[in-house]
């Protein structure tokens, strides 16, 4: 699969080695060409762990990456075996097997997917999450379109950009459905806002012992209010006599 080095030197601030410890000279193009955008390290390391974590096929060799040869359409190929997969919810039976190797590697581990009543978090999918395969096809479709532009690889694009941005942002009627433009992007959902149960709010409630502490957290959870409005209250902005409190 290949492995990505930190350089701590000179942009890139983190190269692609391929499995015999070389470096991917056209992956160190691409990953330079972001740093000297400035745009952020981990960034550029995000970037880089997709080229050999989600696309092995792609970056296996630099020849591969450099002419456009049948490597990369095997690349592709797995980009595309990968998002079905995933939209699929992979089959029934590899994904029962691997919900019974993960109990049997940690037993009090949640189940793949599951939400922490605590934080609100969820815990790892059974497999890749929607956003971690747009982000990979986003990786690709930036490097086809960064050597596309200096003559190197293949003139096409295996994940082009829509030809129709005028479209994508025209006006359209609340009630129809919108179209996607993005080629193999999966539909994220949206997140559920970060809640806690009954139980858990009435056991804090309770383990506050001041008054003031409780009247302040009643006061977070009943307003609604931005976190930002409270920190800039004054006491100009506190009615007394109607018990409300003044926000911007």
């Amino acid at each position: 699969m290949g492995s990505v080095v930190d350089t701590s030197l000179l942009p890139p601030p983190f190269v692609v080695r391929d499995t015999q410890g070389a470096e991917v000279e056209p992956a160190t193009g691409y990953l330079r060409e972001l740093a000297l955008s400035d745009f952020s390290p981990l960034t550029c390391r995000s970037y880089a762990f997709n080229f050999t974590a989600m696309v092995p096929a792609v970056v296996g060799s630099a020849d591969g990456l450099a002419t456009g040869d049948r490597g990369r359409d095997r690349g592709i190929g797995g980009l595309a075996s990968l998002g079905q997969e995933s939209q699929r919810q992979r089959q029934r039976q590899r994904q029962r097997q691997r919900q019974r190797q993960r109990q049997r590697s940690d037993p009090d581990a949640p189940p793949a997917g599951s939400l922490n009543p605590k934080t609100g978090k969820s815990a790892l999918q059974a497999g890749y999450a929607p956003s971690t395969i747009n982000h990979a096809l986003s990786v690709v479709s930036g490097f086809y379109q960064f050597h596309a532009r200096h003559g190197r690889g293949p003139v096409r694009n295996p994940v082009p950009v829509s030809a129709e941005p005028r479209r994508a942002m025209a006006h359209r009627s609340p009630s129809e459905t919108p179209a996607k433009f993005g080629r193999a992007r999966l539909r994220v959902p949206a997140p559920l806002p970060r809640s806690i149960p009954d139980g858990l709010w009435d056991d804090l409630f309770a383990a506050l012992d001041c008054d003031r502490d409780r009247a302040l957290l009643e006061c977070f959870v009943s307003s609604g209010a931005r976190t930002a409005e409270f920190l800039g209250l004054v006491p100009e902005d506190l009615d007394w006599a109607d018990q409300r409190i003044w926000v911007i």
